[in-house]
This record gives structure tokens, sequence and C-alpha cells, in this order.
């Protein structure tokens, strides 16, 4: 329904993302407030020990990715429970866009329509996450309880490298079929003349 939906891949050990790492996808909002999760790999809590974070795609307020709001967030939790996390620019319509994390060395960076937003170097890596589901959605249990996305998530990427700001700008602009028409109709009634304007969007 769009509210409260999750996706939980539990098969998802191929590569615990602790180095390189990218994640996209497509998304678009129908509540313009958070926290909200777009997609995460860890986090939470299992038997009373904390779970750190592999990456995190959400939104939250300006100063908080827990708190209410429509701010970008993207980042990790390092092996000894420093969050390590970007803050990119406040997203406040209800159209699609594309997010992207990208982390690369001891770089990560947050894109959005293709565009870096934001970037910054860290120390650490993330820690541990063997066994914990890669959730679409909504976060797990503990740290992310909930936090539910409400809208509609499409065409999610993980990648166990970093992509080049030219790939994502790639990815985007091959997928940005959008294309406007303005269409314009003259109506006649009698001796009173009026003009329709319409636009219409096209989507691939």
């Amino acid at each position: 329904d769009g509210i409260n939906d999750v996706v939980s891949i539990h098969d998802f050990d191929f590569v615990e993302f602790r180095d390189d790492v990218s994640v996209h996808l497509w998304a678009k909002r129908d509540v313009l407030s958070g926290p909200a999760v777009l997609v995460i790999k860890g986090a939470g809590t299992r038997g009373g020990v904390d779970i750190p974070t592999a990456f995190i795609l959400k939104f939250g307020s300006r100063v908080s990715p827990v708190g209410d709001g429509s701010y970008l967030w993207g980042g990790f939790e390092t092996s000894n429970g420093t969050d390590v996390f970007l803050v990119g620019p406040q997203v406040s319509d209800r159209l699609f866009h594309h997010y992207a994390y990208v982390r690369a060395g001891n770089i990560h960076m947050l894109y959005l329509d293709g565009v870096e937003v934001v970037n910054r170097s860290f120390t650490g890596r993330p820690g541990s996450t063997s066994g914990e589901a890669l959730m679409i959605g909504a976060g797990p249990s503990g740290g992310q309880t909930g936090q539910p996305f409400e809208g509609t998530i499409d065409e999610v990427q993980v990648f166990d490298r970093a992509l080049t700001a030219a790939e994502v700008e790639r990815i985007f602009t091959a997928a940005d079929g959008e294309t406007a028409y303005q269409i314009s109709a003259v109506v006649q009634q009698g001796n009173i003349e009026r003009t329709v304007s319409v636009e219409v969007v096209v989507r691939d």
C-alpha cells in the first residue's frame, strides 16, 4: 500500500559491504516528513547486542538522521559504534528522484538526481553485519525501529564497489525518460472562443 511495506532480503551475505560500496534507487515520497528509511543493511539489536550499520539511505531532520524532516542522509556505523553520516539537501516535493550513496576508500558521498551533493572523508570502517538482512522501505527493530518510507521505491541496486561520478550520472540520465508536452486546444461556442492548455508528462 506504499505506507508500511518492507522488503527484507535475508540471503544477502555474499559480501559484507565493509569496504567500498554503492547503493542507488529511485523514490517518490507521499509524506514529506521523516525519519524514513529507503534502504539499509544491518542496524538494530539482536540478543541485546547492538548491530552496526553497513550502509543506509534515509530521510531525517536537518540535524539528526532520526529526526522528523525531509533531509537526505547516508552513511554507516563503525565497528566501535561511531556514526559516520552525511546530510544532504532537503527534498520537499512528491516527485521521483534518484538517490545514491557511494563509499570509496576513506571518502563517502551522496548524489541527488545524478549530481554529487555532499562528500566527506572518514576514519574506520563498518562493523560486521553478517547474518543481517538488507531492508528496503524501513529499518529493522532496534536503533532504526520502523521508520517506514511512505511512497514508492524502485530499481534498487547495490554494488560491492564504488561507482564513479560519471557512472552515477549515466544511470540517472539513462533512466530519466520524462518528457513534457504542452497541448493547447481552442474551443469556440458562438462568438466566444476559449483556449485550454494542458501539460502531459510521459515517462519511459
